[in-house]
């Protein structure tokens, strides 16, 4: 145990339970807890909490600062995957040489992030994910506050409109639900390699680095190069089981040769996921990258979500999607592409796949979460197909 003098409070590491504490007055108003990376002089900090009657006093600033001046003390490197660590290095750039480098890591060059941003979907998806951490009743469906982190979302981003505690409610359990059922696929199934198209801010490489799974992240250049820099500068860049690979799908960029060149394994199994892609891309475009999929070697499984058209939707739900639709218009990102279950399976069959499902999203947020869901419902609108080689 050590204690590290703070403005009048003690930050105290505990070793034995992984964690430093913030002390005041005898008693611990927040702790940050910490893990070793296997293989590495290098803390990762997952997680850090404040007692919520401590609020407001600025302790997280204390205990965070006081952590990281023990870790530099003992020559340690830090991997921020809590969002409020990573914050802090943002707001203290005098301690980024405590960032861990894995290995150097390619930096674009200046006219691939020339007012690059990443996609509004993809930030909304990422503060989704955080929003269900931090005030979602416990066990949480998935735990993701790393993209939160990389999102660098401006203070105040709880009050968004499109971050309403209630109103969202039903969309966040959609779509926590859905990664953890394609996560825990990937993991039932003993699959090594992860292939997300249009991979926004997902942050399972970072979340599951030492599963032995290779991902390979295809995305638009623009906002991929964007989300390049911010994993360099939270300490993930150069990751050898992340592959980062930039392509324009509505344009003539063959994908398929650009993932060989990143080092896919043609010949082995892979998960392919597409969340949240289907609505933005035509109906050519998504019945020509099923027919590549098709392609893939046997054990292969593509995870594809899709929207459902309105007269589909429970009626509850209509004015939320149709909502959704008109904001997706006005943001210069229009749904192009609705489906129902038996269209969009029709074109995996006609593709070539061999077993296909289809499962609307909030029953499958009823099978994640069981007899947990508190009175929760998802909301419809919102299909999953699952297409087997």
């Amino acid at each position: 145990m050590k204690k590290v003098d703070t403005v009048g409070m003690d930050v105290i590491d505990r070793p034995d339970q992984h964690r430093y504490e913030l002390v005041d007055d005898g008693r611990v108003v927040g702790f940050a807890e910490y893990r070793s990376v296997p293989g590495e002089d290098t803390l990762e900090f997952p997680h850090t909490v404040i007692d919520p009657a401590e609020r407001g006093r600025g302790l997280g600033e204390i205990l965070v600062t006081g952590a990281m001046s023990d870790v530099r003390q003992k020559g340690a490197t830090v991997l921020p995957t809590c969002w409020f660590v990573a914050q802090w290095f943002d707001h203290h750039p005098d301690d980024a040489d405590l960032l861990v480098r894995r290995r150097d890591a390619e930096v674009p060059g200046p006219d691939s992030v020339v007012n690059a941003q990443p996609d509004s979907s993809a930030v909304r998806t990422a503060l989704w994910r955080a929003l269900h951490v931090q005030i979602d009743p416990a066990p949480h469906v998935l735990v993701d506050e790393i993209g939160l982190a990389i999102a660098q979302p401006e203070p105040g981003w709880q009050q968004r409109r499109d971050m309403h505690p209630e109103g969202t409610a039903g969309h966040r359990l959609a779509l926590v639900a859905r990664t953890r059922f394609v996560e825990d696929l990937l993991a039932a199934e003993g699959i090594g390699q992860y292939v997300l198209l249009g991979a926004g801010l997902d942050t399972f490489a970072q979340r599951h680095g030492h599963d032995g799974v290779v991902v390979f992240e295809v995305d638009q250049p623009g906002p991929q190069a964007w989300k390049r820099q911010r994993l360099d500068a939270l300490g993930f860049g150069g990751a050898d089981h992340l592959r980062l690979v930039p392509v324009d799908f509505e344009s003539d960029d063959d994908w398929w040769a650009e993932l060989l060149s990143a080092g896919f394994d043609a010949a082995a199994p892979a998960l392919v996921s597409s969340s949240g892609v289907s609505m933005y891309i035509t109906k050519d475009a998504t019945a020509s990258t099923l027919a590549r999929l098709a392609l893939l070697a046997p054990g292969s499984i593509v995870a594809m979500t899709f929207m459902y058209p309105l007269e589909l939707v429970d009626e509850v739900d209509r004015p939320a999607l149709a909502g959704a639709v008109r904001g997706a218009q006005a943001s210069g990102t229009p749904w192009l592409s609705f489906y129902s279950p038996e269209e969009i399976a029709s074109l995996a069959t006609d593709a070539g796949f061999l077993d296909v499902t289809c499962i609307p999203t909030n029953e499958l947020a009823e099978q994640v979460i069981g007899d947990q869901s508190d009175g929760w419902r998802a909301s419809s609108g919102e299909g999953i197909l699952i297409a087997r080689t």
